[in-house]
């Protein structure tokens, strides 16, 4: 057994979610590391275009430097979530720096829209340590089960190639600093819905039958 299928077995999803419930058919796109200046407005253009809502895994220096798009993104009913406050990877860190990261983002976001419920780590890399960290500060690991490695393509059409596969309850990793998601993300819209599925914010995914929290 590998040890990302011993973390799933063993880590309850109310600490560490993969992907969600099958039955209702939905999915979730989620974005991370913005919001960019040029392609995150893109993919909100498309995304209000279509009336769906994403969630966006920011980075708390990024919204500090554009925090006009962050409210655009809660403003247009997309679910605002915490990457860190830079894009490094903080799993193998001590725990007190683990802690002084995740507050430090927190507050960040925090001072601008809702604080975040969930998190998703840079790069998913996971410890033991960060898992106990985000637990105790009510953080949720969101990780995903679909990934088209968006960020070594240059077109969309190898994304879509990537997202050949999308079931209901998957989640899906793009990133919203590289333009061949959001070219690609018309079309990924578009076949959601001829597979009956309906594109979903991670909080609706987890929770359809709750009212978001942001």
């Amino acid at each position: 057994m590998s040890l990302k299928s011993l973390i799933k077995c063993v880590i309850p999803r109310r600490l560490i979610a993969w992907s969600g419930p099958r039955r209702h058919g939905n999915v979730a796109l989620t974005f991370d590391d913005g919001p960019d200046p040029e392609v995150t407005p893109h993919i909100l253009d498309i995304l209000r275009k279509h009336n769906v809502n994403a969630t966006f895994f920011v980075l708390g220096e990024k919204v500090r430097q554009h925090p006009q798009i962050t409210e655009r993104c809660r403003d247009e009913g997309h679910q605002v979530a915490l990457h860190g406050q830079h894009h490094e990877s903080i799993a193998h860190r001590t725990s007190a720096e683990i802690a002084q990261e995740l507050r430090r983002g927190i507050e960040t976001v925090g001072q601008l829209l809702s604080v975040p419920w969930c998190y998703r780590p840079v790069r998913g890399i996971l410890s033991s340590g960060l898992v106990l960290q985000a637990a105790r500060r009510k953080l949720q690991i969101i990780m995903w089960n679909r990934d088209p490695r968006d960020y070594l393509k240059t077109t969309a059409d190898d994304v879509l190639i990537d997202l050949s596969i999308i079931l209901p309850g998957d989640i899906v990793l793009l990133h919203d600093r590289c333009e061949p998601s959001a070219a690609a993300l018309e079309q990924i819209l578009y076949r959601i819905q001829e597979l009956k599925m309906r594109p979903v914010t991670i909080n609706s995914l987890l929770c359809p039958n709750v009212q978001p929290r942001e």
